[in-house]
């Protein structure tokens, strides 16, 4: 899955008056797009977790910018080959 987001909110800071990023996700602008999708490759191995969770971990990459639905799902793509091939995750 990955999550595609327009930029995030600036406001004004009340004690400096220069806009900063808000640290507080704004959520109605948010499209999840799920591994079929994005055609991810299948896992070569899956540890099934119990619910619930008590901690969950989000793994922040890097790739180029992406404005569309198509591009982003090659960007990811890209990753996962990354991950999986060069890295040796089995995800």
């Amino acid at each position: 899955m990955f999550v595609r987001r327009s930029p995030p909110a600036t406001r004004e800071s009340s004690l400096s008056g220069r806009r900063r990023y808000d640290p507080v996700p704004i959520c109605d602008n948010v499209t999840i797009v799920t591994r079929d999708e994005w055609a991810a490759r299948a896992p070569k191995v899956v540890d099934r977790m119990g619910t619930p969770v008590s901690v969950v971990i989000i793994h922040h990459a890097t790739s180029g910018e992406c404005a569309d639905q198509d591009r982003c799902a090659r960007e990811v793509r890209g990753l996962q080959n990354y991950f999986m091939d060069m890295k040796g995750m089995p995800r």
